[in-house]
């Protein structure tokens, strides 16, 4: 909800501001860079070994 919040107004002032193509062309800027993020933090937990299993002490 938060980020619907934060999201439309800023959506809005752009397709205000330009047309709608370019609008959701700066919009879709951010998933890319999201996705790239992401891809590099897997690639580096991969290059470490990935999650390793912990065994939980019992009670």
């Amino acid at each position: 909800m938060l980020s619907v919040m934060v999201a439309l107004p800023v959506v809005g002032q752009m397709m205000d501001s330009s047309n709608t193509t370019t609008a959701l062309r700066q919009l879709s800027l951010l998933p890319a860079i999201l996705s790239v993020v992401f891809a590099v933090l897997w690639w580096r937990q991969r290059q470490r070994g990935g999650y390793a299993v912990q065994a939980l002490p019992h009670d």
